[in-house]
């Protein structure tokens, strides 16, 4: 048995990679001339060698809410990746780079905004690096650059108020890390932990948006993508029970009077008792990014 397995090991291997006189067996690699649209992680081996992996993000449904935070970053980065906005960063000598802080309460959908913004990027031809350490992605995308250099990028960091005090972070955003061509989007749940030199510095993040609690318009497009068989008067009495509550709190009331059986009444009472914990993700999307795409 373990010949067989060390046999089925080394039936992958080809050819050799050689590089500074060290050979490494490998099978027959695709090669690409560029790195195809999607959302990528970036990882690093122990010689420090960079390699991009795709990630999947698991979602039991993906949801677009109607918000203008969404439509407004969106906004802001196409604007930002056109040619004549290019034109005038160089123009005036300054590095082509933009970033946007989304800072609310945990579960009112920032996770939700990223990924729609993402998918908006990815769908125009862009690539997105999610939650990088920074010095791995100072080098990667110097790398991605010296191969496919108009390629638009979009760098998310979550939850990026751990970075902050990271000297390589904030060398990233202006220091010796700083890479042209890039738009970083970052999100919190505490704007009061990130320094007034980060949040008050347009040079680092140009723009600072709140994520409100989902209004009416979102609550209703969220709770009628569940509860399809809902007519216009049962929605109306569900969209006025969540009055208040952010998307985590919704679901839960769903789940309780759906999956549990609970009154409406009941399963209210105990998620307005409920706050989301500080480390809670919004919204996951996607099974897998492929299902997006329609593949």
């Amino acid at each position: 048995m373990r010949h067989k397995r060390k046999q089925e090991k080394t039936d992958k291997y080809s050819q050799f990679l050689t590089k500074d006189g060290i050979y490494q067996p490998i099978g027959n690699p695709k090669l690409l001339p560029k790195l195809p649209p999607n959302i990528y992680t970036i990882n690093a081996n122990m010689a420090g060698e960079i390699n991009f992996a795709v990630k999947d993000v698991i979602t039991s449904k993906y949801i677009e809410l109607p918000t203008m935070v969404t439509a407004s970053v969106i906004s802001d980065i196409e604007t930002f990746w056109k040619k004549e906005t290019k034109d005038k960063f160089d123009k005036f000598g300054l590095v082509y780079k933009r970033g946007t802080i989304m800072h609310g309460d945990p579960g009112t959908g920032k996770t939700c905004t990223v990924f729609k913004v993402i998918s908006s990027v990815v769908e125009m031809g862009g690539i997105a690096i999610y939650n990088p350490e920074p010095w791995c992605f100072s080098e990667a995308i110097k790398i991605l650059h010296s191969i496919q250099g108009e390629t638009p990028v979009v760098c998310v960091f979550e939850e990026f108020d751990r970075y902050c005090g990271s000297a390589d972070f904030l060398s990233l955003l202006d220091g010796d890390l700083q890479v042209p061509s890039i738009y970083y989007l970052a999100t919190t749940n505490h704007i009061d932990r990130v320094p007034n030199s980060i949040k008050n510095r347009p040079s680092r993040f140009a723009r600072v948006i709140k994520v409100d609690k989902p209004d009416e318009a979102a609550r209703s497009t969220y709770i009628s993508s569940f509860l399809k068989e809902l007519n216009d008067i049962e929605l109306r009495i569900w969209v006025d029970h969540t009055q208040g509550m952010v998307l985590d709190q919704v679901k839960d009331m769903i789940i309780g009077v759906e999956c549990f059986g609970e009154t409406l009444e009941s399963a209210r009472s105990k998620a307005i008792t409920t706050v989301p914990m500080e480390n809670e993700k919004e919204e996951e999307l996607f099974d897998n990014f492929d299902d997006f795409n329609g593949n």
